[in-house]
C-alpha cells in the first residue's frame, strides 16, 4: 500500500509539474498575443489620427479657396465700377465689358455655389467623424493601456 501511495503521490507531482510547465508556456504566448494587439491598437490610433488630420486640411483647403474666390469677385466687381466710370464716353466698349465682367460673376457665384455645399458637407462631415475619431482613439488607447498592463503582469509574474 505504501507503494502505490508513492506512486501515486509521484504521478501527482509529475502532473503538476507538467500542468505547471503547460500554463507558463501558454502564459508567455498570452502575453506575446497581448504585445502584439496592444501594437495593433496603437497603430489603429495613429491611422485614426491621421485620417482626423487630413480631414481638417481638406476642410481648411476649401474655406481657404472660397474666400481667395469671394475676394476675386469683389475684385471683378471694383474693376467693372472702374471700368464703366472710365470708359462713359466707348459706350459699346463699355457694355461688353460691362457683359464680360456680368458673365466672369455670373459663373464665380456659380463657382461658389458649388463649393458652399462641399465646404458644409466636408465641414459636417468633420463635425460629425470628430467626436468619433476622438472616442475611437480614447478606446484605442485604454485597450492598448489594459492590454499592456496585463502583459506586463504576466511576463512580470513569470520571471
Amino acid at each position: 500500500m505504501d507503494d502505490a501511495l508513492k506512486i501515486t503521490g509521484l504521478v501527482a507531482i509529475v502532473s503538476f509539474i507538467i500542468l505547471s510547465w503547460v500554463g507558463i508556456v501558454a502564459a508567455i504566448k498570452v502575453g506575446k498575443l497581448f504585445e502584439n494587439i496592444s501594437l495593433t491598437f496603437d497603430t489603429l490610433k495613429g491611422d485614426v489620427a491621421d485620417v482626423k488630420a487630413k480631414a481638417l486640411i481638406l476642410f481648411e483647403d476649401l474655406h481657404s479657396l472660397k474666400i481667395r474666390l469671394e475676394r476675386t469677385l469683389d475684385e471683378f466687381s471694383e474693376l467693372k465700377g472702374n471700368i464703366a466710370v472710365s470708359l462713359e464716353s466707348v459706350t459699346d466698349l463699355s457694355e461688353q465689358i460691362t457683359k464680360s465682367v456680368e458673365n466672369i460673376e455670373r459663373r464665380t457665384d456659380k463657382f461658389i455655389s458649388i463649393i458652399e455645399p462641399i465646404e458644409k458637407v466636408v465641414g459636417k462631415f468633420v463635425d460629425s467623424i470628430a467626436p468619433t475619431l476622438n472616442y475611437t482613439g480614447g478606446v484605442v488607447s485604454a485597450f492598448s493601456k489594459a492590454i499592456s498592463a496585463f502583459s506586463g503582469k504576466l511576463l512580470k509574474g513569470k520571471g
